[in-house]
């Protein structure tokens, strides 16, 4: 039986390291975070216009895995993005694993790999829950 790092490494090799895509009118960006941990972080770019654009994260009412721990600008290109990451309290990031020469990580095994088909449905979730913003007042 292949240990949870063989299983995730497996996974890992059939998902992207880098992807974008449009839902609903929103651009999403979805990279792993190569030099932390493995783990894949999701990003939305806000329009300019809209009520949560050149906020903080922590000025955004938006819930999603582990909160928004990102607001700026991730490609260079001068546009305005939320985002989150999977490295919390229980998310298991495959390369902390395979550096752990100490054994120190050990019980990181209990944590669950958070799969792209989970970040881009976050994403996704995050768009619905700007576009129902735009009718509420926050």
């Amino acid at each position: 039986m292949k240990s949870k790092l063989e299983q995730v490494l497996d996974i890992i090799q059939h998902e992207p390291n880098y992807e974008t895509f449009e839902y609903k009118g929103y651009k999403i960006v979805i990279k792993r975070m190569m030099y932390l941990g493995g783990q894949l972080n999701g990003y939305v770019r806000i329009p300019k216009g809209h009520q949560f654009y050149g906020k903080g994260y922590d000025d955004i009412p938006i819930e999603c895995h582990g909160g928004l721990t990102f607001a700026g600008d991730i490609e260079n290109d001068g546009d305005f993005y939320i985002g989150f990451d999977t490295a919390h309290y229980r998310d298991y990031m495959p390369f902390m694993i395979m550096l752990d020469r100490k054994g120190t990580l050990s019980n990181i095994d209990e944590g669950t790999y958070k799969d792209i088909t989970y970040v881009r449905n976050e994403c996704k979730s995050i768009v619905d829950q700007l576009n129902s913003s735009l009718t509420r007042k926050i």
